[in-house]
């Protein structure tokens, strides 16, 4: 059921030249890459390889650990205890980092291939959420791509994004009622004049 749900997105990201049950076997280790080698580009083969490698080795072995037992995000204070002892790099501020036993992060480790440090990073975002100085650096890069964008300010595509966030919490951003009644009266205009309807 994996490797059909990997499949939808293989086809998205460019895998054509090959049939669903070709791809299917692949990523199920049932037929040898050497046989659809010379239908596909480097590219395609790369993604059946690495979707192969996924479903067969990477992701059972992910889903084995227990998030704040065997991998986790450092906390704010960890971090913060981390930072007094010594130097804290980087990924250990973002992505997950070995525990060794109920919150308890390991003082220094961290993951060597870089799938598996992805993989426990995005089941850490999942369980544990953002934390609060993660969403503060996502509202201030999303900020930036306000003020970095051009036209009307409800349309751009960051104020889009925002609004979308504010609605999924249940809540309401004033003035979009009125500006988006307007967007869509100025967008019918502009098809009625596309079809020839009206005149400018």
């Amino acid at each position: 059921m994996l490797a059909e749900w990997l499949l939808v997105w293989l086809r998205r990201n460019g895998l054509h030249d090959v049939t669903d049950e070709q791809a299917l076997r692949c990523l199920g280790g049932g037929v040898e890459m050497s046989v659809l080698q010379s239908a596909l580009t480097d590219r395609q083969v790369k993604l059946l390889n690495l979707g192969a490698d996924w479903l067969g080795f990477l992701m059972p072995h992910v889903l084995k650990k227990i998030s704040r037992v065997h991998f986790g995000l450092l906390q704010p204070h960890e971090m913060q205890a981390m930072q007094a002892g010594g130097v804290l790099p980087r990924s250990r501020r973002f992505l997950a980092v070995p525990f060794v036993g109920k919150d308890a992060p390991s003082p220094s480790s961290e993951y060597a291939h870089p799938d598996v440090a992805i993989g426990l990073t995005i089941l850490a975002y999942r369980y544990e959420g953002l934390r609060k100085p993660d969403f503060g650096m996502t509202l201030q890069h999303l900020k930036f791509a306000m003020d970095s964008e051009l036209g009307a300010e409800a349309r751009r595509p960051a104020s889009l994004v925002w609004i979308s966030w504010i609605e999924a919490a249940g809540k309401r951003v004033r003035g979009t009622k009125y500006q988006r009644a307007a967007a869509a009266e100025s967008d019918a205009q502009v098809q009625a004049i596309v079809r020839g309807d009206e005149t400018p």
